[in-house]
């Protein structure tokens, strides 16, 4: 978020989480930059946007879409409705890259283990992918860190801890973008 608010100062963006400190932590860093004129703060689902349709320049994830337990897919396509032709999704997100998805896939899907990680798509599969299989076309997936998944790192580390299976995980950057022009 703060290199689109570098690049357009005045770009309408919206950031949102289920946590208001989180989201004045954000306000207060880009306050203290000059940076957020066009900046909207909400605490929302973001499966289930409350937004027009192409109404928005930026969708900004950092950690959102991998703490999603079900319905990625379905965060990823409400970021590209809400999103004006042109505009951008900018998502720093973790990616599974060892152990091998198959056992990942049998460790904890287990019904015994509730069954969850079936719905994964992006965590396993790939985000840049999953951003291509809903229209948005990928200009940049960068990996930033490759690191062990701990227990810090939310229900998914927590959950892999508790059976026992080490999975380490990169973390990346991604632009995407909706096709089409941008209009202001």
């Amino acid at each position: 978020m703060p290199m689109v608010l570098e690049r357009n100062p005045l770009a309408a963006v919206l950031v949102n989480d289920f946590e208001c400190r989180m989201l004045a932590e954000w306000k207060t860093f880009l306050a203290s930059r000059g940076l957020g004129q066009g900046l909207s703060l909400a605490c929302f689902d973001a499966c289930n946007m409350p937004i027009v349709s192409a109404s928005v320049d930026c969708v900004s994830s950092h950690g959102c879409l991998c703490n999603i337990i079900f319905h990625k897919e379905l965060a990823v396509k409400e970021a590209f409705r809400v999103l004006r032709p042109g505009g951008v999704l900018v998502a720093i997100e973790g990616q599974v890259v060892q152990p091998p998805v198959d056992v990942i896939l049998g460790v904890l899907a287990d019904p015994a283990m509730g069954g969850i990680w079936m719905m994964m798509p992006g965590l396993i599969a790939g985000w840049a992918a999953l951003a291509e299989s809903v229209g948005f076309m990928v200009e940049n997936d960068r990996v930033l860190v490759r690191r062990a998944v701990t227990t810090e790192d939310g229900e998914f580390g927590r959950l892999a801890a508790h059976v026992g299976v080490a999975v380490e995980a990169e973390f990346h950057c991604i632009l995407a973008r909706k096709r089409g022009p941008l209009g202001h």
